[in-house]
């Protein structure tokens, strides 16, 4: 407890790939596995609300900040034993293959280029080029922020949908690490890597972004919808709707939490009336109604 630094109004924005967001009441870095249970030790003797994150890939932060305790997930370890990969949730992708170039295993190649942190994608069961994590995912390690004890659940357990797992539902359970089987055999892999890696250079924007917007709608996909209904390249202040892919807003640097938010609001009305779709947004949202 005595090595934990917990620090004060620090600025969400700078932990994020949006870029928006404002001060942390309190704010910490996980770093090692079990160090989790003296920052929520901590965070229930002080009464703090807690949110954690990892790479800050998928979120928008309120511009009023965060009445509470952030805790970054930095977590990192990674071992590799008869094709079965354990790996910290806070882990980013970037490391993991990595990690994994010169090892003989398959399974992951469709995750290549993917921002974030592994436990991000375990808990919104994140999908590219046709694999999402449910289908390589063997179990998960989550803490429990009521009881501090740490438990273990096989995947097929998890209750995986589409960019959704049960752990949305259940906020005292922090994913803290996961399981992948790999295969030794080349033909179980999922695609090149590098080819998925240029896909994303091509066809997706750069930039201050948090990825796709909206979930794609059954059968659909968000950005045709948004492009459809006449919102591709619409500005709210400084959030566009991109000229690339109209499901990615990008934050010109002026860019606020209300920016967003309008601009959200206007694309959902614009697509539910010329199409009949209400569009859900895929980003979490952390907003003052948790301040």
């Amino acid at each position: 407890m005595s090595d934990l630094k917990i620090q004060e109004n620090i600025e969400l924005k700078n932990f994020c790939t949006f870029a928006i967001g404002g001060p942390a009441k309190f704010f910490t870095v996980w770093k090692q596995h079990d160090e989790i249970v003296d920052i929520l030790k901590w965070a229930k003797e002080n009464h703090e609300q807690i949110f954690v994150f990892g790479g800050g890939s998928n979120l928008l932060f309120s511009d009023a900040g965060f009445n509470g305790l952030v805790i970054r997930n930095m977590t990192s370890q990674i071992e590799l034993e008869n094709r079965l990969l354990k790996v910290d949730s806070g882990l980013s992708w970037v490391r993991l293959f990595n990690f994994l170039k010169d090892k003989d295993v398959y399974g992951l190649e469709a995750f290549s280029g993917l921002p974030g942190s592994i436990g991000g994608a375990a808990y919104g069961n994140a999908g590219c080029h046709g694999t999402e994590m449910k289908d390589v995912l063997e179990k998960v390690e989550y803490v429990d922020t009521d009881t501090l004890e740490f438990h273990e659940l096989e995947a097929k357990d998890i209750g995986f949908n589409y960019r959704h797992s049960e752990f949305k539902e259940y906020p005292e359970r922090i994913i803290t690490r996961v399981w992948f089987r790999l295969s030794d055999n080349p033909d179980d892999n999922t695609g090149d890597p590098h080819e998925f890696a240029e896909f994303r250079k091509a066809k997706q924007p750069q930039g201050l972004t948090t990825g796709s917007f909206f979930k794609n709608p059954e059968g659909d996909y968000a950005g045709r919808l948004i492009e459809s209904s006449g919102m591709k390249g619409r500005k709210v202040g400084g959030i566009q709707t991109s000229d690339k892919h109209a499901n990615f807003f990008l934050n010109d640097g002026t860019g606020t939490e209300q920016d967003v938010l309008e601009l959200k609001d206007t694309i959902i009305q614009a697509v539910k009336e010329k199409e009949g779709i209400e569009l859900e947004p895929e980003v979490q949202i952390i907003g003052s109604r948790l301040n």
